[in-house]
């Protein structure tokens, strides 16, 4: 290439390995936005500013360089010099001088490979059957999601799949199914009651992944904390098929709250709300479920703040929680308790003994940090628990399940 093309707005591909610790590295997806000459009477351009998709990369070129930022150029944009490359052909040493840029809004799957994007359109029209197997699965797989994947004339006659990767997936279907160290509640007996929680760090964020969740929409009630919704939010947070309880933070700016509390339980059985509590302590819902063959279970969802301390958090609930529940009936209180019960809390665990009447159930880790905060409280016997991963989120499902 003698020539580069330089467009605004286009995408590019650095060329070369400018600094491989600052992720300026050979293949580095780039926008331009802008290619600025410095030099009077020069038309060469001295500088074309560039914008990685990664924040990351170019971070120490943005600060090395900060003496050429200008009311022109953004926060986030990186320098681009021309660099310098020799090279020896028929026994003559050529020395080439040019941007390490190349124009890569569209690539071969060749080139794309170890690219990410938001955003693909991939065109699947080659007419030969192509040599290379599953070679369609790396020019698909380049896009973060599914739904930001176009797929243009497709052509399934001309992908090539390898015998012995249909044979061995053949052999791991029948011979060799992997066995979960967990049993998922969509396999758990029908009559069963399932209950679960998870802090979904964003009901907001994360909807669309968890009630697409086969665990979650097998379980007959769901509790979560720091849903972040506001009341405007309720209609489209409703999942089919359950009644929905809301306990949202009050905030009295217009930003998205941080906390937050949701109920979810199954259409068939009947649910009262008893009451709903809110301050920068702890929050809770309190709701009366039905059952056709269990009879009425006293429902708890409650989130404790990180500040709050021990003490605060037994005059809270003696104070607000405790009037509102019948300890001698069925209850069940699952909650984010933020005390990591690996390192302690016996007077938290004997607090909840003698005034609720009511043992901890959960005995495996609940976050990805290793500890143990989202518990599940109740008065029932012979209740079984367990934990389930959560993509979406850094606490793991919580769930108990009781024999109707």
């Amino acid at each position: 290439m003698t020539r580069l093309t330089l467009a605004i707005g286009m995408i590019y591909d650095i060329t070369v390995n400018i600094d491989v610790t600052d992720g300026l590295t050979n293949g580095s997806s780039c926008t331009v936005f802008l290619v600025e000459n410095r030099l009077p009477g020069v038309s060469r351009p001295s500088i074309v500013w560039v914008k990685f998709l990664d924040s990351a990369v170019g971070r120490i070129a943005r600060q090395k360089y900060r003496h050429l930022f200008h009311d022109d150029v953004m926060d986030d944009w990186t320098p681009i010099f021309d660099c310098q490359r020799s090279f020896v052909f028929n026994s003559t040493t050529y020395q080439r001088i040019q941007f390490p840029l190349r124009p890569a809004a569209g690539k071969t799957i060749h080139k794309a490979q170890g690219c990410t994007v938001d955003e693909i359109v991939v065109d699947l029209s080659q007419t030969r059957t192509r040599k290379t197997p599953h070679i369609h699965y790396v020019a698909l797989s380049r896009v973060r999601s599914v739904d930001k994947l176009h797929i243009l004339n497709f052509n399934e006659q001309a992908l090539t799949i390898d015998e012995k990767v249909v044979e061995e997936m053949e052999r791991m279907r029948k011979d060799a199914p992997l066995k979960l160290c967990y049993l998922p509640l969509y396999k758990t007996e029908q009559n069963k009651l399932k209950i679960m929680f998870n802090n979904a760090r964003s009901l907001h964020k994360h909807f669309d992944e968890i009630r697409n969740e086969p665990n979650v929409v097998a379980s007959d009630i769901i509790g979560f904390s720091e849903t972040r919704l506001t009341i405007n939010d309720e209609q489209n947070f409703m999942m089919e098929g359950y009644l929905t309880l809301f306990n949202h933070e009050k905030r009295s700016d217009s930003n998205r709250p941080h906390h937050g509390t949701a109920l979810y339980v199954k259409q068939n059985h009947l649910m009262t709300c008893i009451s709903k509590f809110s301050n920068t302590l702890l929050e809770f819902i309190i709701a009366l479920i039905n059952f056709r063959d269990l009879g009425e279970v006293q429902i708890v969802v409650l989130y404790k703040f990180p500040a709050c301390s021990f003490k605060e958090f037994e005059c809270e609930v003696m104070l607000h929680l405790k009037p509102f529940v019948d300890t001698e009936k069925k209850l069940i209180i699952l909650g984010d308790f933020n005390f990591d019960l690996f390192t302690g809390h016996k007077e938290f665990l004997n607090f909840m003994k003698l005034n609720l009447k009511c043992t901890q159930l959960v005995k495996k880790a609940t976050h990805d940090s290793g500890s143990q905060l989202d518990l599940i409280f109740t008065n029932f016997p012979h209740c079984e628990t367990d934990v389930i991963e959560a993509y979406w989120s850094d606490h793991k499902m919580v769930y108990c399940t009781y024999s109707l």
